[in-house]
């Protein structure tokens, strides 16, 4: 550049400028060699700074790779600024001219003035340019004399060697007495920042059991974690675990000389963990928990025996205990919740077959047939070789197919009946699976009369007669009526009736049920009516009790009315009793009138099951008298009972008084219709009579029967004619 200012006049370097420029090229030189050294030597320092921290502090990979970046960075920084920002500058010749005045104070800014001088046009004084040219030429004797001047304190240049020495020495006696593979171990560390190499340790702590890295352990079981010592002993070692809520650190049990344990207990979540001892640290290893296999789903499919006649049905909650029929096989599909390696049965012999689904690891499919009450139990290992905690088991219990029950019951007819009857009857079966066969079985007695000898056997008679509308089924229940003079029954015999219900067992062969006989006795009908007539006179005795007890009541009560009732006050506690007594007295004459209505209405159902009176006839008597005692039972003496014991609440005597001529009306009212149904069970028994007696002269006439019948059907329309029939006083 300076080259370019030069005036016209003056061609080609001089001799000082070529000495300038020689030094400013050894200028550069000592430049370089200077900041190479202290890049040399800061990149040493580095390297050596993450040796030693590495190799002290073991960093893991996140750490060393912020070293790296740090180091990096201070490298990048020292060699741009003692290498490149130093050697990118421009140095012009005056600049160097500067530098060596400084350095040499001696040569007093000739050097300078000269160059400088160079650069100037021709001054038109003598006296100026005789002084420029001395100075020019005194600066060009100086030329090969700047060549050798020195450019650059040497102590800093030195002192840049000598700290490049420095450090390269103790870096080699560094590695030099470091183990041979330390360098190697340091780049792979430090800089391609690799996970797999490791310091060398005096001590060393191996976790037994690992797969790669990775201790793997079931849900719910304890971890052993088993370490060994590998270098020189230690006496205490520990373990640092990293679980999801934070770290926890324990002491590892030392179990042998080279050995140390320890156990967590139940482990429910995965965690991370490192054993330290010595100068180890291992690198963090990590447990996995496994998942316990369970059965997802099970699925059981029962096929009873044929006798059953069931389809084949799919079991609901198989989980319990399984019931079963005798002679039922079983196919059953399990679903694991994981692929399953090893199906482990107890007792194979139970299960006709049992494996893992080929097609499909997930499933269990196995069939038995239970001989007897038996527990079926099988266990299973998954792929990861983990068991169930607890094995699944399957209850089977054997329900023997048992005697059906069955029930016999009649109704409306009793222990005496006439050879024309019809019996109610009422039959109910149950089995346990199925009833095959229902039937009635029916047997006849003749008794012996005092003429014939004791030791004649009684003819007997017997058969069965299969239900109506009867269905093999579970359950059945049903009414129907038995005509008596269909079995051809002879007034003198004794009739047994029974059900009997046999089941549809194949296997153990068909059991039967018989109930308990219902005993009839056949009589003829006047006998039958005689019974008939004996029990409306004891039902007829036991009302008129009733209503004797009912006059006394009311006498009571007048009683009462005229002495204790009137007082005003609090009634005595004699007359409370007294009034208690009457209440207590109507519920007891409400609980016998309502047994004599029902005893009287047992007896007219009887007379008309054996056919013994006219059906309208006997329906007619039933309401002047059945009604009438229902309502007297039910409605009237309990509201006089009621009505009673209300007269404790009054407090004046006049109107306890009152309210009890009320009462008094009603017990009046109540035994004026006491008295007109004695009236009417006088004429149901006198029409009893009739009855008998007709029938007794339609059997001695037996030519004239038709007649008769006509004869006796007018005598009871003209008995029912009467207007006051049931008016009359007993």
């Amino acid at each position: 550049m300076l080259d370019q200012l030069k005036p016209p006049h003056i061609q080609g370097p001089s001799r000082l400028e070529r000495s300038l420029v020689s030094v400013r090229r050894r200028l550069r030189l000592v430049t370089t060699v200077r900041g190479s050294s202290l890049t040399l030597a800061i990149i040493l320092t580095l390297c050596l700074l993450s040796l030693g921290l590495d190799r002290l502090f073991r960093l893991g990979v996140p750490a060393r790779s912020v070293c790296l970046m740090v180091y990096f960075g201070l490298a990048i920084y020292f060699t741009y600024r003692w290498l490149a920002l130093p050697l990118s500058r421009p140095l012009s010749l005056l600049q160097v001219a500067d530098r060596i005045e400084k350095l040499n104070p001696k040569l007093s800014d000739l050097i300078r003035s000269a160059l400088s001088f160079n650069y100037q046009p021709l001054d038109s004084n003598r006296t100026t340019q005789l002084l420029v040219e001395k100075i020019k030429n005194d600066g060009e004797s100086k030329a090969e004399e700047i060549r050798r001047v020195p450019i650059i304190k040497r102590w800093a240049l030195i002192k840049s060697l000598l700290i490049f020495l420095g450090f390269s020495s103790l870096t080699g006696v560094i590695l030099n007495f470091s183990p041979s593979d330390t360098l190697s171990t340091w780049w792979h560390r430090n800089v391609l920042l690799s996970q797999d190499h490791q310091w060398p340790y005096k001590t060393r702590l191996k976790v037994l059991g690992l797969e790669d890295g990775v201790l793997k352990v079931p849900r719910g079981d304890a971890l052993s974690i088993e370490i060994e010592v590998e270098g020189e002993p230690i006496d205490r070692a520990s373990i640092e675990m990293l679980f999801a809520d934070g770290r926890r650190n324990f002491s590892l049990n030392q179990t042998g000389v080279n050995s140390f344990i320890h156990v967590q207990t139940e482990v429910r979540e995965p965690f991370k963990f490192e054993v330290l001892g010595g100068d180890f640290r291992s690198k963090r290893h990590e447990v996995v928990v496994l998942s316990r296999p369970k059965i997802e789903s099970l699925s059981l499919l029962a096929s009873y025996p044929d006798y059953l006649r069931r389809e084949p049905d799919t079991l609901s909650k198989p989980t319990g205990e399984i019931v079963l029929p005798f002679g039922t096989s079983v196919k059953f599909v399990a679903t694991t919740t994981k692929p399953l390696q090893t199906l482990r049965p107890q007792k194979e012999s139970l299960f006709d077959y049992i494996q893992i689904d080929p097609n499909n690891p997930q499933k269990i499919i196995g069939a038995f047939t239970p001989k007897e009450n038996s527990t079926l139990t099988f266990s299973y290992i998954d792929v990861e070789g983990v068991i169930p905690i607890h094995p699944t088991q399957l209850q089977v219990r054997l329900e023997p197919d048992k005697a059906p029950t069955v029930k016999l019951t009649s109704d409306g007819v009793g222990n005496f009946i006439s050879p024309n009857a019809k019996i109610p009857l009422n039959v109910q079966a149950r089995d346990d699976y199925l009833i095959s066969q229902l039937h009635l079985l029916h047997q006849q007695n003749k008794e012996l009369n005092s003429l014939e000898s004791s030791e004649t056997e009684p003819e007997t008679k017997s058969g069965s007669l299969k239900i109506p509308e009867f269905k093999e089924t579970p359950f059945h229940q049903s009414q129907f009526t038995l005509e008596v003079e269909s079995l051809k029954a002879e007034a003198g015999t004794r009739l047994s009736l029974q059900a009997q219900a046999t089941d549809s067992d194949t296997l153990t062969g068909p059991k039967s049920t018989t109930t308990q006989s219902l005993e009839f006795k056949v009589v003829t009908e006047k006998e039958l009516m005689d019974h008939f007539l004996r029990r409306q006179e004891e039902q007829h005795t036991t009302f008129s009790r009733v209503l004797i007890k009912q006059r006394e009541a009311r006498d009571k009560l007048y009683e009462a009315m005229d002495t204790e009732l009137r007082q005003n006050g609090e009634l005595q506690k004699t007359t409370l009793l007294k009034l208690k007594a009457l209440t207590q007295t109507q519920r007891q004459l409400s609980a016998r009138s309502k047994d004599v209505s029902k005893a009287l209405q047992r007896v007219l159902n009887e007379m008309k099951n054996n056919r013994v009176g006219q059906a309208k006839e006997l329906n007619h008597l039933g309401q002047k008298v059945i009604e009438p005692l229902d309502q007297l039972a039910q409605d009237q003496l309990p509201e006089l009972g009621k009505s009673i014991d209300d007269l404790k609440t009054a407090q004046r005597g006049s109107h306890r008084v009152s309210q009890a001529l009320e009462v008094a009306e009603e017990l009046e009212n109540s035994i004026e219709d006491m008295e007109s149904i004695l009236s009417a069970m006088s004429k149901l028994e006198d029409f009893t009579e009739i009855v008998n007696r007709l029938r007794d002269l339609i059997q001695v006439q037996g030519d004239s029967r038709d007649a008769l019948e006509k004869h006796y059907k007018k005598i009871l329309e003209d008995f029912f004619e009467e207007d006051d029939i049931f008016d009359d006083e007993p």
